[in-house]
């Protein structure tokens, strides 16, 4: 009798204990659960935000080359060309004060802009500068800032005609000088132009004193130079 006590004793025991075993075990497995759960949320919502930058920041970047891409392309239409090359030679005209003329305007890839068939005429209406072809690479941070920086720029072609009436007038081109360099924003605004590398190729220049008669030999009042190229 006692016996069979002692057994149904030790069983009410072990089934008390595997019991309350299996009692906590889901307790904390339903912890664990909901901490990985929750972690999982904040890993997604992270996640989330960074594919929604990412296609923010891509969007931005091919929409800025795809603007550029269009602008390039445009400009190869010549109708587009001589208009661009028109609003430039307005623009210019009202900078300077004087007639400038621009047959065509072309912008390249990697910031590069050339100008073909530029002609500028001094305040007396005479051709003071003509140029078959301007090329320069502009640098595009400063130009934000206000500032033309050109790492590179080539002439091809200019013929520069300089003179003086008399001793005590300034050079014809003096205007010019005055327009960029001026302080006086009331008339001009001074343009901020920096040029690392210039190029010259096949040009011509001359200078004349309009009241000196020219001599033989060596004449300062009188210079022609042909054919100039350098850099």
């Amino acid at each position: 009798m006692i016996r069979n006590i002692i057994v149904v004793c030790t069983l009410f025991m072990e089934a008390t204990a595997k019991l309350t075993k299996n009692s906590v075990k889901p307790k904390k497995n339903v912890y664990e659960y909901f901490i990985i759960r929750q972690n999982s949320c904040k890993f997604a919502t992270k996640l989330k935000y960074i594919k929604r930058l990412r296609h923010i920041f891509a969007f931005t970047v091919w929409t800025v080359v795809g603007i550029y891409a269009a602008v390039i392309v445009l400009l190869h239409i010549p109708t587009v060309q001589r208009f661009f090359a028109s609003e430039v030679s307005v623009a210019l005209s009202e900078k300077l004060g004087t007639r400038v003329k621009v047959g065509n305007v072309n912008l390249c890839f990697l910031n590069r802009v050339i100008i073909d068939d530029v002609m500028v005429e001094d305040q007396q209406k005479k051709e003071m500068l003509a140029c078959h072809r301007l090329s320069a690479k502009i640098d595009v941070i400063p130009l934000i800032k206000g500032r033309v920086s050109i790492s590179s720029a080539q002439i091809f072609g200019m013929r520069l005609s300089l003179y003086k009436p008399d001793g005590a007038s300034p050079l014809n081109c003096q205007f010019v000088i005055d327009s960029l360099a001026s302080k006086d924003t009331t008339k001009h605004t001074p343009l901020d132009v920096h040029i690392a590398s210039l190029v010259i190729r096949n040009s011509a220049m001359c200078y004349d004193r309009k009241d000196v008669a020219r001599k033989a030999g060596l004449d300062v009042n009188h210079i022609a130079l042909d054919r100039i190229s350098g850099h």
